[in-house]
């Protein structure tokens, strides 16, 4: 996919007529792509996506059999996947939502990017980029939505599990990601649900009482 010749995304599609799925196309990325061509190059295209008419996979750095790829569905049931379309298919949010010429613009000014990162055992500095999951992004929409509607200085409490989806998300409502009328940045308190570590602990063995008997 280009935007004015420059590449942007690349897409594997797959369906059930020729009898492969998304694991198919992200084994695709992993083994038949070339890594060292530029296209796949970091920073060369925001995201790489792996789509069949279920689920959809991204992944921003194709590196051969190490390409890590992550799920960009909005979950059913509390769970994986992605709820039914009675319109069509599962997936087509993506294009439909997401590829959009305005959804798109918005994506690429202020949550796509290319981050620097410093390891703490080398002390060397690496590139990462970074393009959020659905929920991220939804979310984060969802709040901007919200204050331009009620005003900046709203609270909003929001349930997920990964840490890191605070800070992209938070950096992405309060910075640049606003409307041109939102000037301040919105708070966000985030709740994160942690499991409780239960310890198992064994009972200790009950000594034996030792009898002894006289002849």
């Amino acid at each position: 996919m280009f935007i004015n010749g420059l590449p942007v995304f690349t897409l594997e599609l797959k369906n059930r007529l020729t009898r492969q799925t998304v694991h198919d196309a992200i084994e695709q990325y992993r083994r038949d792509r070339n890594p060292r061509e530029k296209l796949f190059a970091l920073g060369r295209c925001i995201a790489h996506f792996a789509v069949d008419e279920n689920e959809v996979w991204f992944c921003t750095h194709p590196q051969g059999k190490a390409s890590w790829f992550l799920p960009f569905n909005k979950g059913w049931n509390d769970g994986a996947g992605n709820p039914p379309n009675p319109n069509g298919l599962k997936t087509d949010y993506l294009w439909r939502e997401i590829l959009t010429r305005e959804s798109l613009s918005n994506i690429i000014e202020n949550f796509a990017q290319v981050i620097e990162e410093k390891d703490k055992r080398t002390g060397k500095h690496r590139r990462r980029q970074i393009f959020p999951r659905y929920h991220q992004l939804d979310v984060a929409r969802k709040l901007l939505q919200d204050a331009a509607t009620r005003g900046v200085g709203q609270r909003y409490l929001t349930y997920k599990n990964s840490p890191s989806f605070w800070t992209r998300s938070a950096t992405s409502t309060g910075s640049g990601g606003s409307p041109s009328s939102l000037t301040k940045r919105i708070p966000v308190r985030a709740g994160v649900r942690r499991r409780r570590r239960i310890r198992h602990c064994r009972r200790p063995r009950a000594r034996r009482k030792t009898t002894i008997r006289s002849s």
